[in-house]
């Protein structure tokens, strides 16, 4: 549960990331292999190491895509931003179901060991707020910081 916290917690740092500096130590053979095997396209690819795994951001069909990887090759999640035509019609329902007063900044679509779900940044008049939400629209807020 704590490995699945800290990932989450990564997640959502690198998703309000724009630049990635270059690992400090070398990445793995077996990170790269898993990176190489499973994004066999992938372009403009940058590596950096956070928390004991290594996030890697590139460009894989015309999408700006982030995954972490272990340093023994696992694969621990994916990431990509989306539009809300690109979410389910639970998932966009739910979006909808915020409130009125809630503007929809970024939707990142997150598997996460098999899991699928959305991180929704959104921020209202006085607040920036995270949600998680799953695929059949169960919404749970994950931070709610007060605007500077």
């Amino acid at each position: 549960m704590k490995k699945m916290f800290v990932l989450l917690v990564a997640v959502c740092v690198a998703t309000a990331s724009v630049m990635a500096a270059p690992p400090s130590s070398p990445v793995s053979e077996k990170a790269k292999a898993t990176f190489a095997s499973t994004f066999k396209d992938a372009a403009n690819v940058q590596w950096t190491s956070t928390e004991g795994l290594y996030l890697v951001q590139f460009e894989l069909n015309n999408e700006d895509i982030k995954a972490w990887i272990s340093e023994e090759g696992e694969l621990e999640a994916v990431q990509r931003t989306v539009d809300i035509n690109r979410v389910s019609f639970m998932v966009a329902k739910a979006i909808q179901e915020l409130g009125q007063d809630v503007t929809v900044n970024t939707i990142a679509e997150v598997n996460q060991y098999g899991e699928l779900y959305y991180l929704v940044k959104a921020e209202t008049e006085k607040h920036l707020v995270t949600y998680k939400i799953l695929t059949n629209g169960a919404v749970t807020k994950l931070s709610k910081k007060k605007k500077q």
